[in-house]
């Protein structure tokens, strides 16, 4: 066995004995004596795998890491509309290796390897196995019973002048994500007092927390330049010579998640929007144990995003499947939060990346902005007389009872329903998104001339 002296992944069976290479972050071994034989036959290796994989000299550059990205499409043989639910004997699925540079052209999000400096990763990973043991389990009614989520949570600040937890920690953002493929979609909060400390404990972020969400800011800068910050006016972009820290996406909390082994999971989900705003900026760091993290896109859907000539894509699903090794990084922009659903499967303890440190525990970190200006503005109460959720569906925003609240005054209460109902479209949304998109897009112009002079 040996251990790779960056990500520390631990290369335990015998033909991970032999690697020159980590097979998680590709880091040439030390110690290893490589001849030039077996360096020459595994460029020929490399070489042959990438011939096979197309005719594209640009493909035949792109070397893939040991655990490459996945795109699965699924779609009908026929080619027809039939909806995916139907006759699942009459569709086809493929699978395609995608590398890391190629991501953002199938999907909206940029994968980051080795994001910060090797200490920093490994003393923050150590420092929050230790503070997880203090996080909270969510608890989940479907139907009259009660379940917990596969795995624990926790909100840390990452501004050390906040006094006070985020806004965010109104159950629905957590609601969203508690969905998992076990429990379902339809149930409600089970809690009391104190909604934020039921739902996950929060701290103020260390001096380790801090500095990771600094460089993640940086990164977030450096690998997507046309993102800003969305309270940014199109008049600051256009004197903004690229010094202006106001202008510069910066996360203000990070939403903590624990799974320890295979079993613990997080379903399909789009994350609620009232506190972060429409089409939000989510970076995702990865400590710890190798998990999948997928992003999947129903392409078709209601007839969106298709020409009337593209009626042979109508009912394909896209899903995109991202091995996230220790001290990655996955930014989720655009309308990844409207037109698409993320997860972390379920799966094998013998599929997880091993960690030196966390053996088969993967701490998550996703990093965030909150919009205290949007929500505070437009705050709306349902007949519950709750604060309501902002999601989005069929390509439209909209405002509806959070069931979270579970419809009752009391979310305590063990009578509680699945809402009052209460639902309406959200203009102001449709409005902040419409804006967000044009300012992205006199961005990418922007950083397209700057990269050509």
């Amino acid at each position: 066995m040996w251990t790779c002296h960056l990500c520390t992944y631990e290369h335990c069976s015998p033909s991970e004995e032999e690697y020159l290479q980590c097979a998680v972050c590709g880091t040439e071994r030390i110690g290893k004596t490589v001849t030039v034989t077996s360096k020459r036959k595994a460029d020929n290796e490399i070489n042959d795998h990438n011939n096979k994989r197309g005719k594209n000299v640009g493909d035949l550059l792109v070397r893939l890491p040991a655990n490459p990205i996945r795109m699965i499409t699924t779609c009908n043989k026929d080619g027809t509309a039939t909806p995916a639910t139907s006759n699942k004997s009459a569709r086809k699925t493929t699978t395609s290796l995608i590398p890391d540079i190629k991501l953002s052209e199938v999907a909206p999000a940029v994968l980051l390897r080795n994001v910060l400096p090797v200490e920093l990763a490994e003393n923050l990973l150590k420092e929050l196995m230790a503070e997880s043991e203090t996080w909270n389990r969510g608890k989940w009614r479907v139907f009259g019973a009660v379940h917990t989520t596969p795995r624990t949570t926790a909100v840390y600040t990452t501004k050390s002048s906040r006094t006070q937890a985020p806004r965010c920690l109104d159950p629905g953002i957590y609601h969203a994500e508690a969905n998992s493929e076990e429990i379902g979609h339809d149930c409600d909060f089970v809690g009391g007092g104190d909604e934020a400390g039921q739902l996950g404990k929060h701290y103020e972020g260390s001096l380790l927390m801090q500095e990771a969400a600094r460089i993640v800011g940086e990164q977030v800068k450096q690998a997507c330049p046309w993102i800003c910050n969305p309270t940014t006016s199109s008049t600051e972009l256009e004197v903004d010579q690229g010094d202006n820290n106001e202008v510069q996406w910066r996360p203000s909390f990070a939403l903590a998640n624990k799974y320890v082994g295979g079993n613990e999971c997080v379903g399909w989900h789009s994350d609620y929007l009232m506190t972060l705003g429409p089409r939000p900026v989510i970076a995702g760091l990865s400590l710890g144990a190798r998990r999948d993290f997928c992003l999947r896109k129903q392409v078709g859907k209601n007839n969106q995003d298709l020409n009337d000539d593209d009626s042979a894509k109508k009912g394909t699903s896209i899903t995109v499947a991202i091995p996230m090794p220790h001290n990655s990084l996955v930014i989720m922009y655009g309308d990844a939060q409207e037109s698409w659903s993320h997860a972390v499967p379920r799966c094998a303890n013998s599929t997880v990346g091993r960690h030196g440190v966390s053996g088969l525990t993967r701490i998550s970190l996703t990093f965030r902005m909150e919009r205290p200006e949007l929500y505070q503005k437009h705050k709306v109460l349902c007949h519950c007389g709750r604060d309501v959720c902002l999601k989005s569906g069929n390509g439209r925003y909209y405002i509806a009872c959070n069931p979270a609240y579970g419809g009752s005054s009391s979310a305590a209460d063990p009578q509680a329903s699945s809402g009052c109902g209460f639902w309406q479209p959200c203009k102001w949304a449709e409005e902040e998104a419409k804006r967000l998109k044009e300012i992205e897009s006199a961005m990418r112009v922007k950083v397209n001339l700057q990269n050509a002079a």
